[in-house]
């Protein structure tokens, strides 16, 4: 399956700007802070993800710890790193997970680490 078919579900620290990114490349993406949501739990947020299958994409390492940690059940996480910064290395990380040569399987957890000049992307099935 490609990324793109993902239904995407962008955690309230997500930049407004990676969220028209992604519905620029034809992605179903629902906004935290756009439904306002914000403030909701790592849990709830999980739950709804699963419920709607749409996977996560986020700043936040809780969600990972999450799922390995909770009995909650997650369809996919993507957590990209760094947070919190320009926004540019988000939508770049993006990218490369767009261009990555994976085989994207649900149940899933991902990062994707933005260095100096490289992006490491780390897939793990669930």
């Amino acid at each position: 399956m490609s990324l793109v078919e993902f239904r995407i579900l962008t955690d309230e620290n997500i930049n407004p700007a990676l969220v028209s990114f992604l519905r620029t490349q034809n992605m179903d993406v629902v906004d935290v802070k756009e439904q306002r949501w914000v403030g909701a739990s790592d849990e709830e947020l999980m739950r709804y993800a699963y419920n709607q299958n749409r996977i996560i994409v986020t700043h936040d390492n809780d969600f990972g710890k999450l799922v390995f940690t909770s009995e909650i059940n997650v369809s996919g996480i993507i957590y990209l790193r760094p947070g919190h910064f320009d926004v540019n290395v988000s939508i770049a990380s993006f990218k490369a997970l767009l261009n990555a040569n994976i085989e994207w399987k649900l149940p899933f957890i991902c990062v994707a680490e933005h260095t100096k000049d490289d992006i490491k992307i780390r897939y793990r099935p669930l």
